[in-house]
Parts: C-alpha cells; sequence; structure tokens
C-alpha cells in the first residue's frame, strides 16, 4: 500500500532557450512552449588525438539551423524512425 502526501518539489526550469547558431530564442513561463521541440540539444565528448582531445561541448540548434548543418554534409547521414525506444 502507498500512502500519498502533497509536496513540492523544486526542480531547475528552462525559461529561455537560444539557438547556438543564430540566436534565435523562445521563451516561455508557467507553462510548456511547443516551440521548444523545434530545438534540438546536443553533447558531444572529443576522444583522444582529436583537435578539441578530453572536451565536452553542449549546444542546441534550432531546426532550421539543425537542417542548414545536416544539407552541408557530402554524405547523409542515416535516417531512422524514432520509435519511442
Amino acid at each position: 500500500m502507498k500512502i500519498y502526501m502533497d509536496k513540492t518539489i523544486v526542480a531547475p526550469w528552462v525559461s529561455i532557450i537560444i539557438c547556438n547558431k543564430c540566436g534565435k530564442s523562445v521563451h516561455h513561463t508557467e507553462e510548456w512552449n511547443p516551440e521548444f521541440e523545434n530545438f534540438q540539444n546536443f553533447e558531444i565528448h572529443f576522444g583522444y588525438g582529436s583537435e578539441f582531445d578530453g572536451t565536452r561541448q553542449i549546444f542546441d540548434l534550432c531546426d532550421t539551423c539543425m537542417a542548414e548543418f545536416i544539407q552541408s554534409f557530402k554524405i547523409a547521414p542515416s535516417l531512422f524512425e524514432d520509435i519511442g525506444f
């Protein structure tokens, strides 16, 4: 059996997201802003011997900049349908 009680939990809340490439920003206050879904977050860990050896870089791109980035590839990335795993 579980007995529940009301409890307020404080957690970090993203209030602004900014594209690292173009600077576009989206704000929201209390409710989730669906435009946040138009941004993708990247975290890249660089390995031994890389120009960025031993560093980690985190950035966000809006979908427009993401499309431009992918279109700059000489070889298109593999594309798979996300089935929710």
